[in-house]
């Protein structure tokens, strides 16, 4: 065992090197887990949008108050729009202010283009003078027509009005164009299914019917995940950096001294068999690779407690334990490429870095592409987020979906054999 307790020296003497890397790799992780802690609501809030309702004096036209800097004259006709006939209009604003922060704006083109730019609003909405006196026409155009299919798709077309949104086809921009779609559909259903009604009754009508809700309770079914699954998964996840980083630093800095032509030579004279080198430097490895990955599960378990212990929990573990190999078997192939310890920590920074982005350690795996998952799966990497995205998706052990997650720890242990048997030719 000479071999073994060598390397075990090397260990030793580079401990405070490799406590401060593990250290920082491990701070790394935990800093990662917890800016990505998953803030998903159990609830629905609606949220108020901000905007605008426009609506043009009788005796005045946008036109003529383009130059109106203050736009009291706007306000006050808007104010009075009721009373001049434009019952539709004032109905709308007062349904819509239910939904929306209504924001009083001058009938200023530049100004609303301001508003809009400046995100003062997100939603203008423009109603002409004669609003009610075309939809009223419209409806009775709908009553006296033979083919009411056309003649309703016609209303829509006459009563348009005039928007502008800080962004199309925003969601803000959707939620308003429905919300006055709502109301204006509950006004002409009024009107045309009643001809006895004024606009005035169908507005009131419309108010009354809009104004009734439902109440939902909302109950969230037990979690068969016990605590916060994600922030463990986050945590498992960027352990493959750690814990990868750490191995090639550690696992290449006992084996230069090894790879000295020197030593190799002094080694290769000595009465012990090659078979019996290889075993114990592997088990030197092994030792190392098992240890760092011990400290990073009692990182963990620190942090999330007894959920570490639990069944998800133990298959997190069981996976990472099986990426420790795949990795330790990279590392010691890096360790027989490498001929400078200059080239140490690069090596590790692209191996590490390039392995975890393409494979969804930082970026989930969702929001990649194709291509790059092609490349993606050709590392251990892959397979062992996959599996932890597994995992913790997972609510029934007994099923079929923990035969998907025992084939990419099966495929990490096969990436780790032939990786190790490909070193050992080199």
């Amino acid at each position: 065992m000479q071999l073994f307790k060598a390397y075990l020296k090397i260990i030793k003497k580079n401990i405070p090197v490799l406590m401060i890397y593990l250290l920082i790799c491990i701070i790394l992780t935990i800093m990662m887990t917890v800016f990505n802690r998953d803030t998903a609501s159990e609830g629905f809030q609606s949220t108020k949008i901000r905007m605008a309702l426009i609506v043009e004096s009788v005796n005045e036209s946008p036109g003529d108050l383009e130059g109106d800097i203050n736009g009291d004259s706007v306000r006050e006709a808007g104010a009075s729009a009721g009373a001049a006939g434009q019952d539709i209009a004032e109905g709308l604003r007062e349904y819509l202010g239910n939904y929306a922060v209504m924001v009083e704006l001058p009938d200023d083109r530049a100004k609303i283009k301001d508003a809009l730019f400046y995100r003062d609003v997100s939603y203008v909405l423009r109603i002409p003078a004669d609003f009610d006196e075309k939809f009223t026409g419209a409806i009775e155009d709908y009553r006296q027509a033979e083919n009411s299919e056309g003649t309703l798709s016609g209303i829509k077309e006459i009563i348009s009005l005039e928007r502008t949104v800080a962004a199309a086809d925003s969601a803000a921009a959707v939620y308003a164009d429905m919300l006055t779609n709502r109301y204006l559909d509950m006004v002409r259903l009024y009107l045309v299914g009643t001809e006895w009604l004024t606009i005035a009754d169908a507005v009131a009508l419309a108010a009354k019917a809009l104004s009734i809700s439902t109440p939902v309770e909302m109950e969230v079914p037990p979690d068969p995940k016990p605590g916060n699954s994600y922030n463990i998964a986050y945590f498992f996840n960027y352990l493959a950096y750690a814990l990868f980083s750490i191995l090639i630093l550690g696992v290449t800095t006992c084996m230069f001294a090894f790879n000295n032509i020197d030593i190799k030579r002094r080694n290769m004279c000595s009465p012990l068999p090659l078979r019996q080198m290889y075993l114990q430097m592997a088990g030197g490895n092994l030792v190392f690779a098992v240890l760092s990955w011990a400290v990073m599960i009692l990182a963990g378990l620190a942090i999330f407690g007894k959920q570490i212990l639990s069944q998800r929990g133990m298959l997190l573990c069981v996976n990472s334990f099986i990426f420790m190999t795949a990795g330790l078997s990279i590392s010691y192939l890096i360790s027989g490429l490498l001929k400078s310890r200059n080239a140490q920590g690069a090596v590790a920074n692209v191996v590490t870095l390039g392995t975890c982005f393409i494979a969804g350690v930082f970026v989930p795996q969702e929001f990649l592409g194709d291509f790059v998952l092609t490349i993606a799966r050709f590392t251990p990497t892959y397979w062992y987020v996959r599996a932890n995205n597994l995992i913790v998706d997972i609510s029934d052990f007994s099923g079929s979906s923990t035969g998907v997650i025992i084939s990419c720890m099966l495929i990490q242990a096969g990436f780790a054999a032939g990786i190790l048997l490909l070193s050992l030719f080199i």
